[in-house]
């Protein structure tokens, strides 16, 4: 699921209306300064009136959407964003698995464009090279090669399948 990304005045609006409504759990009426403490009474009329005025307020500077239901797609386990298993915000393991076997992958081309035969030739000739970089080419040349080859090969089913 895709959605659009809160921005900073969203961040903010969502910071704002959250530290008003924890102030009035509190006790504490919202946008004081230390010189006066006034308690919020919730039967005050008036009071709740300023109250939802200020949350309106700081809600009104950002979209508290954008920001709520952004936090409920990256949380939602079916996306694969955060590891739904820790209790803290972590990278999904399986992010972490991909990158591993990307560096894993990236060492292999590495060695394998970067490593000749011993006879002056390169050593992913083995993998059927086309014609124009025979020889021995530039290693991203056989890098780029390489990738598309195994990328073809998964698209066709071949070995393990694209994720």
């Amino acid at each position: 699921m895709k959605m659009a990304r809160a921005d900073e005045n969203d961040l903010k609006a969502a910071l704002d209306v959250s530290r008003i409504i924890e102030d009035l759990e509190r006790g504490y009426m919202p946008g004081q300064d230390d010189e006066g403490v006034e308690f919020f009474d919730r039967d005050d009329a008036d009071q709740c009136r300023r109250a939802l005025a200020a949350i309106l307020d700081a809600a009104d500077q950002g979209s508290m959407f954008r920001v709520t239901f952004g936090m409920t797609v990256v949380l939602d386990p079916r996306n694969k964003v955060v590891d739904p298993d820790a209790d803290t915000l972590e990278i999904h393991p399986d992010h972490e698995r991909n990158a591993e076997d990307a560096a894993r992958w990236r060492y292999i081309r590495r060695k394998l464009c970067l490593t000749g035969n011993g006879d002056g030739t390169c050593a992913m000739q083995a993998i059927n090279l086309p014609a124009a970089i025979q020889g021995w080419p530039e290693p991203e040349q056989v890098a780029e090669f390489c990738d598309a080859a195994i990328d073809a090969a998964l698209r066709a089913n071949i070995g393990e399948k694209m994720p």
